[in-house]
């Protein structure tokens, strides 16, 4: 329902009227959508609508809305989110992959309402450009089980209201996501589809109207497909230790470069809340186990790793997206003689000391499709620090501006 261009019922609208609209021609379900059209000139303005919500904490909801666009200039910074609990946390991250001309589609986020017992939910656009964006038809729901994770340290827990629990494959049919593995097997993975269901045998004796909850572990998405692997599942180190001893064995490269980078969901298994360690705790026993694996096949090898999950003044840090406490402390894994790849140019002097003051010697890795003088004024602020060299490091392999990114680094 809507009053003129402002719709009811909504935390706040952006520019009703101005640059968000309540259209009744072009709508997908109902009788009106949202239209997000700029006037003339307007670039870069946020047109967005948000809505209190009561929800269980630590469940597992789906939110979906339809779209349609028509030369829309930004369709990258359409978003659906929610934030919530104490302080108010992006509870998910998740591309929505709109097109800047399309007709209608359905787009799918999840969301944990982790601690919450409220959220905020956003829908909308955060930077509009030209052109026009239709929204219609958001909704949200429980949704459990979406990519359940099967494994010994993410157990799945059937329990009745009675305190009574169910065994799978005596009280219920095993329960696997099929789809999940099916797309895995590829090296895909879908934010959301029709999640499986729990079939219960006779043998469960459920009582009609009887209540049965379900606890149990599920991958999420970080904007664009990123999944991120467990830092302490005994099975991701037998698959690292297979593909070093194959790289090892056909390349035997003199430095490894370690991809530890931007890992985003964290220390989220019950053996890791169990143990009661922190997130950076585990991974400095994640990446020290690495090294050693490296380094038991190649002893000599040198190693390097990104910077920012190690660096206090970057990533390693607290309510770090949706990794589980703190990444405080996570450097202490790192071996004295591992090279640092630093790509901290927003506290270069700090970093770059962290680093040094560790043993650490490091490499800057600049450009990132910029300015190419940048690295001159980060060389300045890192002259102290331990600085073996420079890495042009590109986005889009735009290789034509190295030549003159290595003059502003080493010329006269």
């Amino acid at each position: 329902d809507h009053t003129g261009d402002a719709f009811r019922g909504w935390r706040f609208q952006d520019d009703p009227g101005a640059g968000t609209f309540a259209d009744t021609r072009v709508v997908h379900g109902g009788r009106s959508s949202l239209r997000v059209e700029n006037r003339p000139g307007v670039r870069g303005v946020n047109r967005r609508v948000a809505v209190r919500l009561t929800v269980r904490p630590w469940h597992q909801y789906h939110a979906s809305v339809w779209i349609r666009t028509d030369s829309f200039e930004t369709p990258e910074t359409v978003r659906l989110f929610a934030i919530g609990g104490d302080p108010g946390r992006t509870l998910n991250f998740q591309d929505l992959g709109v097109k800047a001309t399309q007709d209608w589609t359905r787009h799918h986020v999840i969301i944990n309402s982790l601690d919450a017992e409220e959220i905020m939910l956003y829908a909308g656009v955060w930077g509009a450009g030209g052109g026009r964006l239709w929204m219609d038809d958001l909704v949200i729901d429980e949704a459990p089980l979406v990519n359940v994770v099967r494994r010994p340290g993410c157990p799945l827990v059937v329990r009745c209201d009675d305190g009574r629990e169910l065994e799978e494959g005596v009280h219920f049919r095993p329960v696997r996501d099929e789809r999940m593995h099916e797309l895995a097997d590829r090296g895909d993975f879908e934010v959301y589809h029709d999640p499986p269901v729990i079939e219960f045998l006779p043998a469960a004796a459920l009582a009609d109207g009887a209540i049965v909850r379900a606890s149990f572990h599920h991958a999420v998405s970080i904007y664009s497909g990123q999944v991120a692997a467990s830092l302490s599942e005994p099975e991701v180190f037998a698959w690292f230790e297979h593909q070093v001893e194959g790289v090892a064995r056909i390349l035997a490269p003199r430095r490894w470069f370690l991809s530890h980078d931007e890992i985003r969901v964290a220390n989220w298994s019950a053996p890791e809340i169990a143990a009661g360690r922190t997130a950076g705790d585990v991974l400095a026993a994640n990446v020290a186990r690495c090294a050693g694996i490296v380094r038991a096949r190649q002893p000599e090898a040198g190693l390097c790793v990104w910077s920012d999950m190690f660096d206090p003044h970057h990533n390693a840090r607290d309510a770090f997206y949706l990794v589980n406490g703190t990444l405080a402390g996570s450097w202490e894994g790192l071996p004295r003689d591992l090279l640092v790849i630093n790509w901290n140019s927003g506290k270069p002097a700090e970093s770059t000391r962290f680093f040094a003051d560790r043993g650490h010697e490091q490499v800057l890795a600049g450009f990132y499709d910029g300015p190419v003088d940048a690295i001159r004024e980060w060389l300045r602020a890192s002259r102290d620090h331990a600085v073996a060299g420079v890495m042009y490091t590109t986005w889009r392999d735009d290789y034509s501006r190295l030549e003159a990114f290595a003059d502003a680094a080493w010329g006269q």
